[in-house]
């Protein structure tokens, strides 16, 4: 498993721990630099986010190990939902208004992640290889 991709694995993983965190009453959270309460961080759909977020990651990661390829559609996916989410809520809540600039970041992460995970060679190559064991994949050794 190339070294980004097993990285992107392992963050995938870590996703699992989101809901927990949005589950966590009284702690400190924000929209946007604003702080909120817990009520509202879920009402403005902070909370169903990482619930999604919980989900949809460590089954990126699942299908990652496993060189399935729709795998990297549905990771890309997510982030392209959650940027087209966020502009369509800036324009009903003023919680949700991010700027330009943001837009533009967050639009080169999304393509440079598009760039490795379907046009690197080394990405291409391992999710063309089948039959290989999970533990060969995270060790290198296929």
């Amino acid at each position: 498993m190339p070294l980004i991709l097993k990285l992107l694995t392992i963050l995938c993983f870590a996703g699992v721990l989101f809901p927990v965190f949005a589950a966590i009453p009284g702690g400190s959270f924000g929209v946007n630099g604003q702080q909120v309460s817990y009520e509202e961080f879920w009402r403005l759909g902070g909370g169903p986010v990482f619930v999604l977020a919980g989900i949809v990651l460590p089954i990126s990661g699942y299908t990652f190990l496993k060189r399935k390829s729709w795998g990297r559609y549905l990771f890309v996916g997510f982030f392209v939902s959650s940027i087209i989410a966020v502009l369509i809520l800036s324009q009903f809540l003023p919680v949700y208004k991010i700027s330009f600039a943001d837009v533009i970041q967050y639009v080169i992460f999304i393509i440079l992640l598009i760039l490795y995970l379907f046009f690197d060679k080394s990405v291409k190559e391992y999710f063309n290889q089948e039959n290989v064991l999970p533990n060969q994949a995270l060790d290198g050794t296929a």
